[in-house]
């Protein structure tokens, strides 16, 4: 009974338009709409989060090429590929070994994949631990052999 009442209460609430129960995925417009430029997205729209997911990338029509990080950790790789709505597909992934004294530094390539980027959203501000442009541009020199412009 009491799942019932909930649900009708629920269901009168969103009729009213009870502002406490808005849902509006709309708000941020698909990445293939962006005009080109820069963009830093993340799982959280706030930056500097320790551990949290980011991408930035630079759009050029619909081609994204770009840097996946979490910050404070040394995981990241570059990526490439061409954006339908939210979605990066015939993507390139490059991962990149942190350099150990012992070995040099190896890069593997991986391609043709695609990547459902709606779980990212645009970031309030910027990231003090990536310079945007600087690592955009590692990622064109990484990739450029196996991108086909």
């Amino acid at each position: 009974m009491k799942l019932k009442h909930f649900l009708t209460i629920f269901s009168l609430a969103l009729l009213i338009g009870f502002p406490s129960i808005r849902i509006n995925k709309a708000a941020n417009p698909p990445i293939e709409n962006l005009p080109d430029g820069i963009y830093l997205y993340g799982e959280t729209a706030e930056p500097n989060q320790a551990g949290e997911h980011y991408i930035v990338f630079r759009k050029s029509n619909d081609r994204l090429m770009g840097l996946s990080y979490y910050r404070n950790t040394s995981e990241y790789f570059c990526f490439s590929g061409v954006v339908t709505g939210n979605v990066l597909s015939n993507v390139t992934f490059s991962e990149t070994s942190v350099p150990d004294p012992d070995r040099p530094l190896t890069v593997s390539l991986s391609t043709g994949h695609s990547w459902d980027l709606s779980k990212f959203i645009p970031v309030n501000g910027t990231d003090s631990q990536v310079n945007a442009e600087t690592e955009i541009e590692r990622c064109t020199q990484l990739l450029q052999g196996s991108v086909t412009q």
